[in-house]
């Protein structure tokens, strides 16, 4: 993992439809001083993460393509323990 300050990366991704998702992951990722990437897709998920190292990902589980819970399974075929990063799961209603 990174370190403090300013070095983390955190990834997030849901439903376009979702504002107060994404809303929600970027508030967490500038008060813990963090550089958020977002990508609409479980597919593009997996895409970032093969570009770059994310030290958190914020996943909706109900994503189109591909939803949060086989994304996550994705990720823990794909990544070791030590270079896998958090995966947390948030959903909403519209």
């Amino acid at each position: 993992m990174a370190s403090w300050p300013g070095a983390f990366r955190c990834g997030c991704c849901s439903r376009m439809t979702i504002r107060s998702i994404k809303k929600l992951a970027r508030v967490f990722c500038t008060k813990w001083v963090m550089r958020a990437d977002v990508v609409n897709n479980g597919l593009e998920v997996l895409n970032a993460l093969e570009r770059r190292a994310y030290d958190i990902v914020f996943l909706d589980v109900q994503m189109p393509e591909m939803d949060g819970l086989e994304t996550t399974r994705q990720i823990h075929q794909r990544w070791p323990v030590e270079k896998r990063p958090c995966v947390i799961a948030m959903t909403g209603t519209r």
